[in-house]
């Protein structure tokens, strides 16, 4: 058993200069700079070089989810500006609260908070499809800095469409200018299409459809996972002990049609490389699961949950047998996909199980992510955030790429 007791986050921290901070995308996608790190060597390309750059098939695992337009705005009656930034459903899931009508619950961030109170009701109006439609706010609660919003809306559009009407792109706080139109699409993948997230997993944003037919026609796969990414994605390691830090969660589904493609993928050893954190996070937690099922009773069908270092706790698993045993599962279930929620903190220390290499952006200092990278590549990381300062790349989520790969498993 591993224990992660002490992780000095000073150790993770390097100067970023605010201009190196990327506020827009690039006009095409597939030219950004693309870092390929293996075997303790680094090589400058772009993007698009992705095709030329794999000497046999790999398996691509990415992250459909798409991103809500999770901010709105409001005034109140002395004028004041408010701003609610959408977090999560209270209680049910993501997708579920999505399709409902005339009502949802939300736990929100709230700028301005001071001016508002509980139980003053906030409105807007939008026309939409020949309809006028009134859309309020009723502050409900506020608990250890978390407010409870209620959304009630006078249509029969369900939250999904009100959200999307009203709201704008949540942008990361690091990118300092106010969204406009062209984000609701340059701040989505090609790929996404099933909402719940509020911030885009941007590795997969140097993606376009050109890029993706050709790397298929070289005999590459592409295997599609759903992690609706939370704000938690920005939270700062704020303890000096970044073991101390208490990782959020977020909601996973896995089909049953990628669990047989990644499983294919390791019996007949062909690298599995993880477009994006999130998604690197659901493959290690898919492993977890199938750790569960082998070793733990679990009722069926079951709702898994992942705790921030569960893993760290297993010794001489077999990722095949961890694969199987959700494959069975599902098939035992009749299920489609397996589905729930982790809170996996990637740290160095931990043992990837079922990620050789990994598409990654550069990420903010003393960050979970720059410890996930540091976990994957070891203190190789200094030197590749160096050779990205030094040569030009662009950081944070419009910034440039790199291609990882685990010096263990390649």
């Amino acid at each position: 058993m591993k224990l992660i007791q002490e992780i000095s986050i000073n150790e993770y921290n390097y100067e970023l200069p605010n201009e190196r901070i990327a506020i827009s995308p690039l006009p095409k996608r597939d030219e950004s700079k693309l870092l390929v790190y293996k075997n303790g060597l680094i090589s400058d390309n772009i993007f698009k070089d992705l095709v030329q750059l794999f000497e046999s098939p790999v398996l691509f695992v990415r992250n459909n989810t798409r991103v809500i337009q999770a901010r709105l705005q409001f005034l109140t009656k002395s004028g004041n500006v408010i701003e609610l930034f959408l977090l999560e459903p209270l209680n049910n899931p993501i997708e579920a609260v999505l399709h409902q009508c005339e009502e949802a619950t939300f736990r929100c961030m709230v700028g301005n908070k001071k001016k508002w109170t509980v139980g003053e009701i906030l409105e807007q109006t939008r026309e939409f499809d020949s309809t006028h439609i009134l859309l309020q706010a009723n502050l409900i609660e506020i608990a250890a800095n978390e407010y409870t919003v209620r959304l009630n809306w006078n249509s029969p559009h369900d939250a999904s469409q009100i959200i999307n009407l009203f709201g704008l792109t949540p942008l990361p706080p690091y990118i300092k200018r106010k969204a406009d139109e062209s984000d609701k699409e340059s701040y989505q993948t090609v790929y996404s299409h099933i909402e719940g997230s509020v911030a885009a997993p941007t590795a997969g944003l140097h993606f376009t459809q050109d890029l993706i037919d050709a790397l298929v026609q070289k005999g590459h796969q592409f295997c599609d996972i759903t992690l609706h990414v939370g704000a938690g994605t920005f939270k700062p390691v704020q303890s000096d002990n970044a073991a101390e830090h208490q990782m959020h969660g977020e909601e996973i589904h896995i089909s049953a049609k990628a669990v047989n493609q990644i499983y294919e993928a390791v019996m007949n050893k062909i690298p599995i490389v993880a477009i994006g954190t999130t998604s690197m996070r659901s493959l290690e937690t898919l492993f977890g699961w199938g750790i569960q099922i082998q070793y733990q009773k679990i009722n069926k069908p079951h709702y898994f949950f992942l705790s921030q270092w569960e893993v760290y706790s297993y010794n001489n698993y077999e990722r095949a047998d961890s694969i199987l045993a959700v494959m069975n599962y599902i098939k035992d279930c009749e299920l489609n996909q397996i589905s729930g929620r982790t809170h996996l903190m990637i740290v160095p220390g931990h043992e990837f199980e079922m990620c050789d290499g990994l598409i990654t952006n550069f990420h903010q200092p003393k960050s979970t992510l720059l410890l996930l990278v540091s976990a994957f590549i070891g203190n190789d990381w200094k030197k590749v955030y160096d050779h990205a300062l030094q040569n030009g790349y662009r950081f944070l989520s419009y910034g440039d790429a790199s291609l990882l790969w685990n010096n263990t498993t390649v």
